[in-house]
């Protein structure tokens, strides 16, 4: 799921699709967790782009999400639709 070579332990991948899974449960968005080694720029970059190859913007309301975690960089970022975006204010 998270690449050929294993980044986070298979308890950890089933710990967060079940996490998926139950937070999807209670919202019409759809979540997806993106891992790699390394951020080859900026990790809100990786990000946009990722959810873009991804086809996360052709959700019916327009709300997906990305979780961007680049390991090795120690970087994170987080990525919303525009459904998402009109629910919460720029500093989210």
């Amino acid at each position: 799921m998270f690449l050929k070579k294993r980044l986070i332990s298979k308890t950890d991948e089933t710990r967060l699709i079940n996490a998926i899974q139950s937070a999807e449960l209670q919202t019409s968005g759809e979540i997806r967790v993106h891992i790699e080694k390394a951020c080859k720029t900026d990790a809100l970059e990786e990000c946009q782009k990722k959810f873009t190859e991804l086809n996360m913007h052709e959700t019916k309301d327009r709300n997906g999400i990305l979780f961007y975690l680049a390991i090795n960089s120690k970087s994170f970022a987080v990525w919303g639709d525009e459904g998402i975006h009109q629910k919460v204010d720029d500093a989210f």
